[in-house]
């Protein structure tokens, strides 16, 4: 069997889009992406730097960052869902 069978996706990016409404436009996706990655991106970067003002300790505040993070990354899956739907 070819490589490319395995390599292809076995769908058309077409396929995903829903036939009764229209596409978002480029304005849309750069506005609701930007609102993810504030989403995503202002709860670690507050945590951080919280934690190491608190702490006095970028290594502890790092690993706080970093689970702050993954939960707002978790969160931002069932946010973008509603979000990302027109």
């Amino acid at each position: 069997m070819p490589l490319w069978v395995f390599i292809s996706a076995p769908f058309h990016p077409s396929e995903l889009a829903d036939k009764g409404k229209p596409p978002l436009g480029k304005r849309d996706i750069a506005v609701k992406g930007t609102v993810m990655a504030s989403i995503i991106t202002i709860p670690s970067l507050a945590g951080f730097f919280a934690a190491w003002a608190l702490l006095d300790d970028a290594l502890l505040a790092a690993g706080v960052g970093a689970v702050i993070h993954f939960v707002a990354l978790g969160f931002s899956f069932k946010i973008s869902k509603r979000l990302l739907v027109r």
